[in-house]
C-alpha cells in the first residue's frame, strides 16, 4: 500500500516545488486507506475456491498415482479455505457502509497524492481550497475518533458519543467526494455546492458539542472528587468526636 513518505521527503528538498501541507488529512488517508474495505468481500469468496482448487490440482494427482492418503490433503485445504472465508465474511459484516466508502476514497486519494506528479508538484492531487476544507474536516473527524478511544464512561453518554462518531464517519466519507475529480476545476465545482459548507458546519457544531460535554464531564469529576474529599474529612472528624465523647463518658463512669 502506498504511503506519503516520499511526498513528505520532497518538501524538505531545497528547490523542490512544495505543495500544500495537510497533516490531518494525510494522517487520515494513510490510516483509513490501509484498512480492509469492500475488497475483503471478494477475498471471502475467492479464498475457499483457490485453496480448494490447489487441493484438487496438487493432491488428487498424488492420490491417484502415489498414495490414496493424499486425498485428505484436498479435504484439508478445502476446510482451511472455508474457515478463512467465514472469518473474512465476519470481518466484512463488521464494517459499516460509511467505513467502506471512507476507506475506498481514502485509498484513491492516497494513491494520487503518493504519485510521481504529486511528489514533484507538477500536478497536485488536490486544489488548495479543497485541500483546506478537507484538512479541517479531517481534523474534526480524527479528534472525534480519538475521543471515542479515550472514553471511560458507559451508558447514555457512551452511546451518544458512538452515534456522533458514526455520524462523523458518514460526513467524512461524503466530504472526500471532493477529491474524486482528478482536475482542480472539477474539485472546485463540487466545492461550490451548498451541501459542502452545510456538512462542514454541522461537523464543527458537533465537535463543539462533544468538546462541551467532555469539559462538563471533567468538571463534574473534579467536583465529585472535591465532594468526596470533603465528606471524608467530615466523617473522620465526626468519628473522632464520637470516640472522644465516648472516652469521656467512660472516664466519668469509672469515677
Amino acid at each position: 500500500m502506498a504511503t506519503l513518505t516520499w511526498l513528505r521527503l520532497s518538501r524538505k528538498v531545497p528547490g523542490m516545488q512544495k505543495g500544500q501541507e495537510l497533516p490531518n488529512l494525510e494522517a487520515l488517508i494513510e490510516a483509513e486507506g490501509q484498512k480492509p474495505g469492500d475488497d475483503l468481500q471478494l477475498a471471502s469468496w475467492l479464498t475457499p475456491l483457490i485453496l480448494a482448487g490447489i487441493g484438487v490440482c496438487v493432491f488428487v494427482p498424488l492420490g491417484l498415482f502415489v498414495l490414496p492418503a493424499f486425498y485428505y490433503g484436498t479435504l484439508g485445504l478445502a476446510s482451511v479455505g472455508l474457515v478463512v472465508g467465514l472469518v473474512l465474511r465476519k470481518i466484512v459484516k463488521s464494517i459499516s457502509p460509511s467505513q467502506v466508502l471512507l476507506r475506498r476514497r481514502s485509498r484513491k486519494l492516497l494513491e494520487r497524492m503518493s504519485g510521481l506528479k504529486s511528489i514533484l508538484g507538477v500536478e497536485p492531487a488536490l486544489s488548495k481550497p479543497v485541500g483546506s476544507v478537507l484538512e479541517e474536516a479531517a481534523r474534526i473527524y480524527m479528534k472525534a475518533s480519538a475521543g471515542r478511544e479515550k472514553v471511560v464512561q458507559s451508558g447514555l453518554w457512551a452511546e451518544a458519543q458512538g452515534r456522533a462518531v458514526h455520524a462523523m464517519e458518514d460526513a467524512m466519507a461524503q466530504m472526500l467526494e471532493l477529491s474524486e475529480p482528478e482536475t482542480p476545476q472539477g474539485q472546485e465545482l463540487l466545492l461550490s455546492k451548498a451541501w459542502v459548507r452545510k456538512l462542514l458546519q454541522e461537523m464543527v457544531e458537533l465537535d463543539r458539542a462533544l468538546e462541551q460535554h467532555a469539559e462538563n464531564a471533567r468538571l463534574a469529576a473534579l467536583t465529585g472528587s472535591e465532594h468526596d474529599a470533603l465528606s471524608g474529612l467530615r466523617n473522620a472528624r465526626e468519628e473522632l468526636e464520637r470516640i472522644e465523647t465516648a472516652t469521656e463518658e467512660l472516664e466519668l463512669n469509672d469515677r
